[in-house]
């Protein structure tokens, strides 16, 4: 139940509310850099080679949720690997949970947190030009 078990139903809204909305008032390069970071706020699964989808687009794209992103991300997965170091071979004076451990959850959020903002700041700046009839236009003139 609630919103982990609809998981799926809701990152598949998300990403097709930008895309039948938001994306058609986006350059391509904007609306990738739209599509990641709405699906990596959204997914309730996440593996930290996903982080890497959106370089190529975010190097492209530039600006400060790139820097922030690219900050984060690299405390995320360098945290991420010495707490998997840890748990594969550990110290004998190893604590557990490590303290590595914590500052990839903490990064984590924050990444997350981030990745919203980027996907609602790239909405919301498309969205501004925002109109019905430019909208019917643009899914009209879409060739097949």
């Amino acid at each position: 139940g609630g919103i982990i078990g609809h998981g799926n139903f809701v990152t598949l809204a998300a990403l097709g509310l930008l895309t039948l909305f938001a994306a058609p008032f986006m350059t391509a390069l904007v609306a990738a850099v739209a599509v990641f970071a709405t699906f990596y706020f959204f997914t309730t699964g996440f593996g930290p080679q996903y982080l890497v989808w959106i370089i190529p687009f975010g190097i492209m794209r530039g600006g400060k949720f790139f820097r922030w992103y690219t900050i984060l991300a690299t405390i995320f997965l360098v945290a991420t690997a010495i707490t998997w170091r840890v748990w594969i071979n550990p110290p004998l004076y190893a604590q557990l949970p490590s303290p590595a451990q914590y500052v990839s959850g903490v990064a984590a959020i924050a990444l997350w947190l981030l990745c919203g903002a980027w996907a609602f700041y790239e909405a919301k700046k498309a969205l501004a030009s925002f109109s019905v009839k430019k909208l019917i236009g643009t899914w009209l003139l879409r060739k097949s």
